[in-house]
């Protein structure tokens, strides 16, 4: 198939050259290397003007990727919702298509989305009657037509202006790329509410992708920079050190900086009064003052035509901008400003800025009357089109003063967009009007129950909570209004953490909702869910059973509007059947709405068994609330919870392995002290304490065992507590092992939290029995059997087994001991739990010596699955007690040479002398002499090629 080579059109050549790319040969070769290699993803992440639009350009110039189809399409602000806008705009110029063979049928479904290709494409097909199969056809049709253009290289730029329709497609290329399609995506990380995707990435396997970050010059690159703009050999250090303080040493600014000056005034003559500061490029007085004289040279209709592009604030053609700035020979007067460098020619053929830097600066010079005079034409303008684009209708009303318009306009735009999948741009739309101003009595309540139902989807979007309380503090809203808003409220604040909070709101939100069982119920499932957190269990189980009864008395089979989405968890935590429930779920899921709530009471379900130790059906709730999401776009905070999820069920079933990477990008793109954040540090902290780095433990454990301000009680927190406790143990640091069990036992004594209590039983009777207290361990281990004698999972039989085993060792009982220790192993190994039964498993093999029995799992398998997960420091704890039996080391393999690459041993000790421990603390943590400790390190650094201990701490070598 041939394909018009779009290059030119994409890689548009400036009236004067450009300046070398500086300072980006690494990123530029690693970009040219990906491209030439499909399939393959590229994410290409930087601030504005940074550079990443001249580095895609460069790259696609490439002499490598001659061959290759090249095409760029662009996301815009605002998010109007228009469903896969870039990538169609980027496919239109691909034609005319000249197929050697038709294509695949299933490319008809773009030809109402690709007019421009109807000679090519096959035949529309019938259409489906499902929204989300339609939508999968068209994905699929994508997916068609670019498998058929032979090696393709799409570029998307400003990702983070994507609607959430767009985002999805791409995610859908992301995942199952063509085998030709190499896939580049740009965006500026500072305006992302969450992963570039929507998710955290990972390529599938047969795909290479990369993230590309780039960062601003440095102050040498600086200067390097402006030698070739001003046209010199060099300049001074001085100098060089001035403009990267002025220019925060974004190339995009510096350049236009350095235009101004050069061959007029001297170089050292910069003003150095414009610091910009960090994800925020201020328009530098130069490049400001340059464009207004620039502007000041152009006609009067060309300047009027520049002002109205700047109001528009999208790309326009001539016709359009003509209407807008009443300027009857538009075409003409537009070359002015091409000529000028104030506007430029998209490939499209369209008109608009530059940069941003430049439609700031054009638009804060209008006056007020012309901003709304033009802001009005605007509206005139887009209220011909059809469809209609609300959003941008909304945000010209708002600009001229037409307050009722905007209004009007807005909700209309967050009605389409929530029925069409958006919630994000719903809620932010609603969230900018409600902050803004006060409308009518009766719009406001209309507004605020809207808004009470979407925010709690939008939970960690910035001014939710703050709408949120300025509504519930109006007079005007009647109480059953108020009690909508408060629910949605109470479920923001159950979704960040704020448990106590979000009791004390859902409470109330009952009480106002008295007249309207059907959302009342909504929040006594969720009081359900909270109240062990905050109160008691037996607390909980009331307003359980008084949901069951609200919800049998509306005498009405429910969908999924009927299921709130805390049910099914909330009568998982209190053991009670669930299945029927969940069932429904997936049986009357048909609504965009409904699949995403049913999508988020899987998520609930799933976090609830993980904690439970129903790792299977916690696997299968994981799964189907995936499955609900894919039929719709994504939303941030379900993708967070979603991914806490796994990794901490990764955690516990033993895939370890990239597991440390997956924690820290979700810690890296959740907010700090929210629930994802907090099982992300939990995971890291428990990784760090398998591999005896105690420093790393310490620092991941401290921020996941917090205790909210509120008082509540959580299971990451309990978790961590017993981490922490085993990490002090040890140690043989009994005095902390003992204050921190005390003070997490505290806790689950006053909330009745058992349930959430199995990691920590087995640390906190071992710890009591250690410092003598028999009586207490055995009493705790009473009220935790008694507390979850209904549960049927084995994690509660193998915990207090565990816990058992170390009361009969403290008495010298070993018989008995054995015996529970080979159950406790027995069913950790059924969960499965392969960490946990290798902990007891070397329990037992200390006690195999003595003739007691043979243990279930002997030591040299025991080294092996702790090798096996990547817990180094317990399989160097488990060597060390065989030795000191007078055994050989338990290993069956023999040793082998690594020539210059570093021993499992010498990677081992690197990682932990890399994160600032000592020998001495090395040799203690993996039961080695520092004199060994010692040697391997001065081998280390030697094969390393580094001159000292020093530089091995700060040495990021991807072999280590």
């Amino acid at each position: 198939m041939s394909v018009r080579d779009t290059r030119s059109s994409h890689c548009p050549t400036p009236s004067t050259p450009p300046p070398p790319l500086v300072g980006r040969a690494e990123e530029l070769h690693t970009l040219v290397e990906f491209v030439t290699s499909p399939p393959a993803v590229v994410l290409l992440e930087g601030e504005a003007g940074v550079g990443k639009t001249r580095l895609v350009h460069e790259t696609l110039r490439a002499p490598e990727i001659h061959h290759h189809n090249r095409t760029v399409g662009a996301c815009r602000p605002p998010r109007e919702p228009f469903p896969y806008g870039p990538v169609l705009d980027a496919l239109r110029s691909l034609g005319p298509l000249n197929p050697p063979t038709p294509l695949n049928p299933v490319t008809g479904a773009l030809r109402p989305l690709l007019p421009e290709l109807d000679a090519w494409l096959p035949a529309t097909p019938e259409r489906l009657g499902d929204p989300a199969a339609e939508r999968h056809r068209v994905f699929r049709g994508i997916h068609a037509l670019l498998q058929a253009l032979g090696p393709v290289v799409l570029v998307v730029e400003d990702l983070h202006w994507s609607d959430e329709h767009t985002a999805e497609l791409l995610r859908f290329l992301a995942h199952t790329p063509p085998t030709n399609l190499v896939l580049v995506l740009t965006y500026r990380r500072e305006e992302l509410h969450g992963p570039p995707l929507g998710v955290a990435y990972r390529p599938p396997w047969n795909t290479r992708g990369t993230v590309l970050s780039l960062r601003p010059l440095t102050t040498d690159q600086v200067g390097a920079l402006a030698a070739h703009v001003l046209g010199t050999d060099s300049v001074s250090p001085e100098l060089a050190r001035k403009l990267h303080t002025q220019t925060a040493g974004i190339p995009f600014v510096l350049e236009e900086t350095l235009r101004e000056v050069e061959g007029t005034a001297p170089p050292g003559a910069l003003p150095r009064d414009h610091h910009p500061s960090e994800g925020h490029v201020e328009v530098p007085a130069l490049l400001h003052d340059s464009l207004l004289e620039r502007m000041a040279l152009l006609p009067e209709e060309a300047l009027r035509l520049v002002k109205a592009a700047a109001v528009l604030d999208e790309p326009a053609d001539a016709r359009t901008l003509g209407r807008m700035a009443e300027v009857l020979t538009a075409e003409r007067e537009l070359v002015h400003a091409l000529r000028a460098n104030v506007l430029y020619e998209t490939p499209e053929g369209t008109y608009t800025f530059r940069h941003h830097l430049a439609h700031r600066t054009v638009y804060g010079g209008l006056t007020g009357p012309e901003r709304t005079e033009l802001h009005e034409r605007a509206l005139r303008q887009l209220a011909d089109r059809d469809p209609q684009p609300l959003a941008r209708l909304a945000l010209h009303s708002r600009a001229s003063g037409r307050v009722r318009d905007w209004l009007r306009y807005g909700e209309a735009a967050a009605d389409r967009a929530c029925s069409e999948g958006d919630t994000g741009t719903a809620v932010e739309l609603l969230t900018e009007m409600l902050s803004a101003v006060t409308p009518s009595p009766r719009t406001l309540e209309r507004l605020a129950v809207k808004y009470g139902h979407l925010a709690p989807e939008e939970p960690h979007r910035p001014g939710t909570t703050v709408v949120l309380e300025k509504l519930l503090a109006s007079p005007v809203l009647s109480r059953s209004a108020r009690g909508r808003v408060r629910l949605g409220h109470g479920k923001i604040l159950l979704r960040t953490g704020s448990l106590h909070a979000a009791r004390c709101e859902l409470e109330l939100a009952v009480r106002e909702l008295h007249e309207h069982p059907e959302h009342a119920v909504e929040g006594m499932f969720a009081l359900s869910h909270v109240h062990p957190a905050t109160t008691c269990s037996g607390e909980g189980r009331r307003w359980l059973e008084l949901a069951g009864r609200s919800l049998a008395e509306l005498h009405e089979t429910p969908g999924v509007a009927g299921v709130p989405t805390e049910m099914p968890a909330a009568l998982l935590y209190h053991g009670e059947p669930a299945d029927e429930w969940i069932d429904l779920l997936d049986r009357t899921t048909r609504s965009t709405a409904e699949h995403h709530a049913a999508a988020l009471a899987h998520a609930r379900n799933a976090e609830v068994l993980l904690f439970l130790g129903q790792y299977h059906r916690c696997a299968e709730q994981l799964w189907k609330s995936r499955a609900h999401t894919r039929n719709h776009p994504r939303r941030t905070f379900l993708d967070s919870v979603l991914d806490a999820v796994e990794i901490g069920l990764r955690w516990f079933t033993g895939r370890w392995e990239g597991l440390a990477e997956q924690a820290n990008e979700l810690l890296r793109d959740s907010p700090r002290g929210q629930p994802p954040a907090a099982q992300a540090s939990l995971v890291l902290g428990l990784l760090a304490t398998a591999r005896a780095d105690w420093k790393r433990a310490e620092h991941f454990l401290g921020p996941a065992r917090v205790q909210p301000s509120d008082g509540a009680v959580t299971p990451v927190m309990l978790t961590a507590c017993a981490a922490r406790a085993r990490t002090w143990l040890s140690r043989q640091d009994l005095p902390e092992a003992t204050r921190e069990t005390d003070q997490a036992l505290a806790l689950v004594e006053d909330k009745e939290a058992w349930v959430w209590a199995c990691d920590l039983l087995p640390v906190a009777v071992e710890t009591h029995t250690r410092v003598g207290d028999l009586q207490r361990a055995r009493a705790v281990v009473e009220r935790f059997r008694a507390a979850t004698s209904t549960r049927s999972s084995p994690l509660f039989s193998a915990a207090a087994a565990a816990a058992e085993a170390v009361i009969h060792e403290a008495r010298d009982e070993i018989d008995s001991a054995v015996e529970r220790w080979r159950t406790a192993h027995r069913r950790y190994g059924s969960l499965p739990r392969p960490y946990s039964a290798a902990l007891v498993a070397e329990r037992l093999v200390r006690h195999s010596p003595e003739g007691l029995g043979t243990p279930t799992t002997g030591v040299v398998e025991t080294v092996r699955v702790f090798e096996r997960l990547g817990a180094t420091g317990d399989a160097a704890r488990c060597r060390h007690l065989w030795r000191a039996r007078g055994n050989g080391t338990p290993t069956r393999r023999g040793r082998r040479g690594y020539g210059d690459r570093l021993s499992p041993r010498e990677r081992e000790i690197v990682e932990l002398a890399a994160r600032g421990h000592t020998n001495r603390e090395i040799a203690a943590n993996l039961f080695l002499s520092p004199r060994t400790v010692e040697q391997h390190v001065a081998r280390a650094i030697r094969k390393l090629g580094l001159r000292n201990r020093t530089e091995l701490l700060r040495e990021d070598n991807t072999e280590t």
